[in-house]
Order: C-alpha cells, then structure tokens, then sequence
C-alpha cells in the first residue's frame, strides 16, 4: 500500500516550486498554474507549440549522490540532441530558493509522448508541461 502521506508531501512540493528557463536576455520563472507571458513570448518566438521540462535527478522523489545526478543529466541531454529539437538549460527548486536545486532541460515543441518517454526513462514522477498560453501543469506520470 503506497505511503499516501508521503505522496502527498511529494505532491506539495512539486505544486509549490519554482521551475526557471534560463532564457536569453532573462530568466522566466514559472509557477504551476500560473501562466507567464514571457513564457508564452518565447515559444511564440521559437515557433514552439508548447515545451516540455525534464530533469533527471532524483528519480522517484528520492535524493541520490551527486554524481549519479551529473551522470543521469549528461545522459538526458544527449538523449534530447538525439532528438533534434530546441532546448535551453533551467533549474527547479524551492519557492525561496533552498536546496535541491535541480538542473532542468527544456525542450520546445516534443510531442507528450516523447517527453513522457523521456520523464519516464529517467525515474521521474512528474514533470512540467508548458502549453502554448504560457501555462504550466504537472504531468504525473
């Protein structure tokens, strides 16, 4: 029987980051829920219909040695050139900043699918998907 309050702590946590593009010129900082106009200005720009960001560390919500998260990144990345689509870099953390701060690659234009498998590939829980207003949501997977 899944530990439900776990989940739910886990939940929180994703809901209440913060989820930044290292974007030319600014950061663009997202909230789940909120929508960004900056965020919608650059997938205008990159004539992207949506983005899709993915880290690979901690898989399963668990913090493993930073190593292992240096490898499993390095290795996303070169599953997302693979691919063939715009990416820039970004980072997830805490709402005020406190650690883990995760580096996060997103990627303009993937198909969900593509982003599940990647999400997938790597352990994780969830990740953020930016539709074309400008809004992110959660995807659990």
């Amino acid at each position: 029987m899944p530990n439900t309050s776990n989940s739910a702590r886990i939940r929180q946590a994703f809901d209440a980051a913060r989820y930044v593009i290292e974007a030319p010129g600014a950061d663009i900082v997202l909230h789940i829920g909120q929508a960004s106009i900056a965020a919608r200005a650059l997938l205008i720009a990159l004539e992207a219909n949506g983005a899709a960001l993915i880290t690979a560390y901690n898989p399963g919500g668990c913090v493993v040695d930073h190593a292992s998260n240096q490898a499993a990144q390095r290795a996303l990345q070169r599953d997302i050139e693979a691919l063939g689509l715009t990416y820039m870099q970004g980072y997830n953390s805490a709402e005020d900043g406190s650690p883990p701060i995760e580096p996060t690659v997103v990627l303009f234009g993937p198909s969900q699918a593509e982003a599940d498998a990647l999400a997938q590939r790597y352990g994780q829980l969830a990740y953020v998907l930016l539709g074309q207003e400008g809004m992110p949501v959660l995807r659990w997977l």
